[in-house]
């Protein structure tokens, strides 16, 4: 009885127990439930959804061809007997005529300008179609006016450009590789794996490759002759930090690959006038120098490549903060136009000149009617011929075939907005998309107040208010062979507009040598790092409360003044400014001077405020570089724009770029100088008025510079900022700011204006990862198919 009492008692005891565990867990799973309700935790909402074109059929404007209007282009060319055009799926050398390209020829500006102010019909789509005529008895590039679209019936001649100056193309990458590298092997092939280790074909996994080109600008060689330097490297991540000190020159004008021939041979520091003077001394001339390096050894560890190594952080392997959009997306894209706070405009992505943006409106009001990047141009300086020479205008490679896609959570914010472009296939005819993920938009938490004041004390009124900057971004990165380039159009809720310039990638590297030093550093045991100046040239035509505009600069002066009131001293310095309008292209070519300090001003003086202040937009360059290479000589013509931080010109249909796709190879004869824009010297009072701005940066590489050089303090901005444009910041209208401040009764009151500080929510989980596995070819080449 005794023990049976017992286990009564013990059977409560556990089911008391029991009773109170399950009441426990209850508590706390009521609790957490509690707290994730509390907490929010959902995916954010998608928002504003991204739409096609209203009517596919009728694009707008400033929207790039469609694969219809590319096809309809095709087939009307061919038509044309007299151009001889080959179908693009047939082009096969270089002695056919067949067209390298085709891209939206936009409207003239008053036309367009009409339509847009509702005033004239929508203006008629036409095309520029560039024809390669390497099947005429004296070769040359054939530019041409087509349209209308989308069923062209016409077409006239817009002009020609000789066949040397021809940009690249995917023909001639095809054709060099069959003709250039069996000759360089075939001559070259047994001193290259007894001085490097390896060789350019029939080399298993000890390979050399002729990675880019220099051109021989007919400014130097004052010849209309395609010349190049080939650098030889080994075929290993990167390819410009492995460099064997072989450089060959070699000249591919005509048509005719079989004639093409090896010119020069630079080998060792020392230079031979022939392949056969290098050959016959290589095993001859017991004073030639001979280099024996070494083949790279491959693994995660090589300096050149982007593998983990050192010493690795965060140890917890936690994850990078990143931002939501909570309620959704608050910006709108509708084929190639955008909305955001105010703000609407179109974009496009050139084949020839990359990223343009068109009608940039703020609360309805035309801005800008253009703005677009027009050349990238890069001088390097070396004692080797490659380096010495090499004087890149980058839209050679047409910088609309040169984006590749971009990596959500790398190139741009998980949360953004992809958007790819298409461009012409030379080997297709048809829209082939070559640019997936082209761009991307986002809008970006910048962290920095856009404007804040905090009165605390009773004296200055006991309040607070300010909003964070946030913006909108509209992406696009280039890589041009070793170098990316970030091009940043960023839209802020007070009007302002800001473009910026981001470089990064990998630096061209040389054999160090001792002649090198004065031009670089010795980065590494075989790399020397050449210094070099990246310039950067756009197009910003500004349409201040119309097109009649006038450009003035705020001169900043020291102004002296009588101290007999206030002291002893007999005068008092301080700065004022006055108002310089500037009345043709001349004066208004600008050179920053750290001495003459001024604010650069667009306005249309029939609109000004209460207090008779034009209304106006002030540019402000944060920037510039000089160039100290004199005018006039070897390429510089070409790039005659970078002269200045600054030009300005009155509109004109045929003053559109500042370059061409010709400038490489043109510097003899430049087939677009922009001198000329500003020789006429013309009137810019109360004109359509276009600015042309420089931006650039003078790069000498250093050891952080390995592997790849960062962003940091790699910026490079041009700002339109409004300038008495406002009756006040119209940001203030802006829900998103909070204020803080009290009433007569002592309370505090906490504005945030109808938006809740409360709601948490995380993104949706990125795709791109499965995406890209599916379609590696997005992301790195899956054929063997390019030469540079």
């Amino acid at each position: 009885m005794a023990s049976q009492g017992r286990w009564k008692a013990c059977t409560f005891v556990f089911v008391a127990l029991a009773v109170c565990l399950a009441v426990c867990l209850t508590v706390v799973t009521i609790l957490k439930a509690k707290e994730v309700k509390d907490l929010l935790v959902e995916q954010c909402t998608e928002g504003l959804a991204t739409r096609g074109m209203i009517n596919p059929d009728k694009p707008p404007i400033f929207a790039d061809l469609t694969s219809k209007e590319m096809r309809a282009i095709v087939r009307y060319v061919l038509n044309q007997k007299d151009l001889n055009v080959v179908e693009p799926t047939k082009v096969a050398n270089l002695n056919e005529s067949y067209i390298s390209n085709m891209e939206l020829l936009p409207p003239d500006k008053k036309d367009a300008v009409g339509y847009l102010e509702g005033r004239g019909e929508q203006p008629l789509r036409r095309a520029k179609v560039v024809i390669f005529r390497g099947d005429k008895r004296k070769p040359d590039v054939e530019e041409y006016i087509v349209g209308p679209l989308p069923n062209p019936a016409q077409h006239s001649l817009l002009r020609t450009v000789p066949f040397a100056f021809r940009a690249g193309s995917a023909i001639e990458e095809k054709v060099l590789p069959l003709h250039v590298v069996p000759m360089i092997e075939r001559d070259l092939g047994r001193i290259m794996r007894e001085s490097f280790g390896a060789s350019l074909t029939n080399c298993g996994s000890r390979c050399l490759t002729v990675y880019v080109l220099t051109p021989m600008s007919t400014a130097i060689s004052q010849k209309e002759e395609r010349v190049v330097w080939l650098w030889v490297s080994y075929d290993v991540e990167f390819v410009s930090l492995h460099p064997v000190d072989l450089n060959i020159l070699v000249n591919i004008t005509g048509n005719d690959p079989s004639k093409f021939s090896i010119n020069k041979i630079w080998y060792a520091g020392q230079l031979f006038e022939s392949l056969t003077e290098f050959v016959d001394r290589y095993f001859t001339d017991p004073n030639i120098i001979k280099l024996k390096l070494t083949y790279p050894r491959e693994d995660e560890n090589l300096f050149s490549t982007l593998n983990l190594r050192g010493t690795t952080f965060p140890t917890t392997g936690q994850r990078r903060p990143y931002q939501t959009e909570p309620d959704g997306k608050r910006y709108s894209v509708t084929g190639p136009e955008v909305e955001y706070m105010g703000w609407k405009f179109t974009f496009r992505m050139s084949t020839v000149s990359g990223p343009q943006y068109y009608n940039i409106r703020y609360n309805g009001e035309r801005i800008v009617y253009e703005l677009s990047l027009q050349e990238l141009a890069v001088v390097y300086s070396g004692y080797n011929p490659a380096q010495r020479f090499a004087d890149y205008f980058d839209s050679y490679g047409m910088y609309g075939k040169l984006v590749r896609t971009l990596v959500p959570g790398a190139d741009c914010p998980e949360h953004a907005h992809m958007i790819s472009a298409h461009h012409y296939g030379e080997t297709t005819g048809d829209a082939t998309s070559l640019s997936k993920n082209a761009f991307c938009i986002f809008e970006q938490n910048t962290g920095i107040p856009l404007r804040r004041h905090h009165s605390y004390s009773k004296m200055g009124g006991k309040f607070y208010g300010g909003m964070m900057d946030d913006v909108l971004v509209f992406r696009t990165i280039l890589t041009v062979l070793n170098y990316d380039y970030l091009f940043d159009l960023v839209l802020h809720q007070n009007g302002a507009i800001e473009m910026r310039v981001i470089s990064t990638g990998y630096i061209m590297g040389t054999y160090p040598t001792s002649e090198e030093k004065p031009y670089g550093a010795h980065v590494h045991e075989h790399v020397n790092g050449n210094m070099h100046q990246h310039l950067f040239n756009f197009r910003v035509d500004v349409d201040i409360k119309g097109t009649k505009n006038r450009y003035e600069t705020l001169d900043i002066e020291s102004s002296r003044f009588s101290n007999r009131m206030w002291g002893p001293e007999r005068h008092y310095f301080q700065t004022s400014y006055h108002r310089n309008l500037k009345s043709n292209e001349k004066q208004a070519a600008y050179k920053y001077n750290f001495d003459t300090p001024k604010y650069l001003l667009f306005s249309n003086n029939k609109f000004k405020t209460k207090q008779g202040i034009p209304r106006s937009y002030r540019l402000q360059i944060d920037g510039m570089t000089k160039s100290v290479l004199p005018q006039d000589k070897n390429s510089e013509p070409s790039r005659s724009w970078s002269r200045y931080q600054m030009a300005v010109t009155t509109y004109k249909d045929n003053e559109t770029r500042s370059s061409s796709e010709y400038a490489m190879f043109d510097g003899m004869k430049p087939t677009v100088n922009f001198q000329n824009y500003l020789d006429d010297n013309e009137n810019i009072v109360d004109m359509d008025l276009v600015a042309w701005v420089t931006l650039g940066v003078h790069h000498i590489p250093h050891t952080e510079d390995l592997p790849i050089t960062p962003t940091v303090g790699a910026h490079r901005s041009f700002f339109l900022l409004p300038y008495n444009y406002f009756d006040e910041d119209p940001s203030m209208g802006s829900r998103n700011a909070i204020r803080f401040d009290m009433d007569n009764k002592g309370q505090l009151n906490i504005h945030r204006y109808g938006i809740s500080n409360k709601h948490q929510c995380v993104g949706r989980q990125s795709k791109f990862d499965e995406i890209i596995k599916k379609d590696p070819g997005s992301v790195v080449q899956t054929k063997n198919d390019t030469f540079y």
